[in-house]
């Protein structure tokens, strides 16, 4: 696939050309097979905007019109997956959604399974822990329904983490014993983390950035580079920063904001460890404007976590839409070791 932004263009003005003249199917061909579509956009180039520009000219009702729902259901599904990394969530929800509808509706279980992990997905990142569980206990029925391995195993991690965030530990176990890759593998490390096994984290999250690294998959490598810039912090933190430089290489350079919003924590976490506390606070305070301006919510609540602004994090933590156990929990800390007055 090209990567020569003056091909990409082309390639660009193609599709709009053969969407005003009606040709939709050779406009589909062009993006799937000319660009290599989101894996391509994204995984390899980190061309955000330009894929949302492009699929935004496939309004719904051309869309609906010309293509077969499996088709319209992958449109849709990059067009969500484009607009959640550039801060629209409920713009990527309503997309996940549709695509999940034509996915029931053609009984296809294992991409309605794939529609219902992403709308688990993007619950968590919004700090909707209760929301994620029920979603992710939907993508595991459905998986086990389409008898598809790799998809529960999918399903499960998300389960795990939405439990192991709203506190129920002991069912958050289920998948310790197996370590996972990717963005799951991510979610596992944390949840290491939290547990007190920075070593095991550590492990693992080495260990993904390799298996990113040799498949070509950059916002992987970038959360993975992210995390080690925290985990590190005690030993090398040298090391440390090394990593997080890596990682907002690529995330600034994608406009991804998850990625951004991954960079500002261990950014807060590697001032705050070097002493540096004004420079701490802001990188927190951009993290937290970006969070709150998108509606990520985990990340507004870990980075007043990480800021020390523990009440306004334990009111997060409560809102009946959120129940973030760890962050009750890391608040009600904070505010006990605050000095009395």
């Amino acid at each position: 696939m090209t990567s020569d932004p003056a091909t990409l263009d082309r390639y660009e003005s193609l599709i709009e050309q053969a969407l005003l003249a009606g040709r939709v199917q050779e406009a589909v061909e062009l993006y799937w097979h000319g660009l290599g579509a989101y894996r391509n956009l994204v995984w390899v180039l980190g061309e955000n905007a330009r894929g949302l520009r492009i699929l935004e000219r496939f309004v719904p009702s051309l869309i609906e019109r010309d293509l077969p729902g499996r088709v319209q259901g992958g449109l849709l599904t990059d067009l969500g997956l484009f607009a959640a990394n550039l801060g629209d969530l409920p713009r990527a929800r309503a997309a996940f959604s549709r695509a999940r509808q034509l996915a029931a509706a053609g009984g296809d279980h294992r991409n309605e399974c794939v529609c219902t992990q992403n709308l688990a997905e993007f619950a968590l990142q919004a700090g909707r822990f209760p929301e994620a569980r029920d979603y992710s206990e939907s993508a595991v029925s459905l998986a086990t329904q389409a008898n598809d391995d790799s998809e529960i195993a999918v399903s499960l991690a998300y389960r795990a983490t939405a439990r192991f965030a709203l506190g129920d530990l002991e069912r958050a176990a289920e998948l310790e014993g197996k370590p996972l890759y990717g963005v799951c593998g991510i979610w596992q490390a944390w949840r290491r983390l939290l547990r007190g096994d920075r070593h095991g984290a550590i492990c693992q999250t080495q260990a993904n950035r390799e298996f990113a690294a040799a498949g070509g998959y950059e916002p992987d490598l970038c959360r993975s580079n992210a995390l080690l810039a925290r985990l590190l912090l005690p030993d090398d933190p040298a090391q440390a920063a090394r990593h997080l430089q890596d990682a907002r290489a690529f995330a600034n350079g994608s406009g991804v904001v998850e990625l951004q919003l991954r960079c500002f924590h261990a950014a807060c976490e590697l001032h705050r460890h070097l002493g540096d506390y004004p420079q701490a606070i802001a990188e927190a305070g951009a993290g937290i404007l970006l969070a709150d301006t998108c509606g990520f919510g985990w990340f507004s609540i870990d980075l007043r976590l990480a800021a020390g602004d523990a009440r306004s994090a334990l009111q997060r933590s409560e809102h009946p839409d959120c129940q973030y156990a760890w962050g009750k929990a890391t608040a009600l800390r904070l505010i006990g070791a605050e000095p009395r007055p």
